[in-house]
């Protein structure tokens, strides 16, 4: 499991896998080629059932 309270606003993109995003009372899951955007401030967690790639943009 990963876990992040973003400073800035952030965009997760998944490049292979498949993962899981909690944050707050909110549930996604992103397969290849899905993003999703983060605001500033938010506490999340990622976790997968194997093995996964994810790219990180984030904003100052």
């Amino acid at each position: 499991m990963y876990q992040s309270n973003a400073k800035s606003a952030e965009i997760l993109i998944v490049i292979e896998g498949e993962v899981v995003i909690v944050e707050g009372d909110s549930t996604l899951v992103l397969n290849k080629g899905e993003a999703v955007f983060l605001m500033a401030e938010s506490e999340y967690q990622i976790t997968t059932s194997s093995a996964a790639v994810i790219y990180k943009a984030t904003a100052p």
